[in-house]
């Protein structure tokens, strides 16, 4: 069904698209995220993807969260294992269906192109949809005060901005 408009515009029968998009995908020039989302892998395209795109084209609404959201605004100097994103959506992994899902927090993590993504379910009353009102109250997100990218989660401002300050820094001899 996701595919009937690709195949429309192009002018193809859904199952000779179907057929291209396995054959690229078995020959490494794609690679199938989800069913009807893909990233190209061939030269044609020589940039590498950054993984909150990659997050976020696998689960919407999503927004990057805990430590993945300290090491993209550089309050880490460690990069994390894997990428945690908050969604109010309940998130199913390949892997679960199969019974064989990777759960080092007891949360299913989803590993994609090399990555993992570990996807935290929140109510939705507390996710808020920044991109359309802004918090759940109707005021401005934290994200539109200070110019953050989209992705980026209030939790995770509002933690930074919470032990932040409690930090202590000492300096070396």
């Amino acid at each position: 069904e996701q595919i009937k408009p690709l195949a429309n515009t192009q002018k193809l029968s859904v199952s000779h698209l179907r057929y291209l998009l396995s054959t690229l995908a078995n020959a490494g020039w794609i690679e199938i995220l989800k069913r009807g989302t893909y990233l190209v892998k061939s030269p044609l395209y020589s940039e590498d993807v950054p993984v909150y795109a990659i997050a976020a084209a696998l689960i919407q609404p999503m927004a990057v969260s805990h430590w993945s959201a300290c090491a993209h605004h550089s309050f880490t100097t460690q990069n994390p294992a894997m990428v945690q994103a908050i969604t109010p959506t309940k998130v199913i992994t390949p892997e679960m269906r199969t019974g064989k899902a990777y759960s080092p927090r007891g949360r299913a993590v989803w590993t994609v192109s090399g990555h993992d993504f570990e996807f935290i379910h929140v109510a939705p009353t507390l996710f808020g949809d920044f991109r359309k009102s802004g918090l759940t109250r109707g005021s401005k997100s934290a994200s539109q005060i200070v110019n953050v990218p989209p992705w980026i989660s209030l939790p995770a401002l509002i933690f930074l901005a919470v032990f932040l300050p409690r930090l202590k820094f000492w300096k070396t001899p």
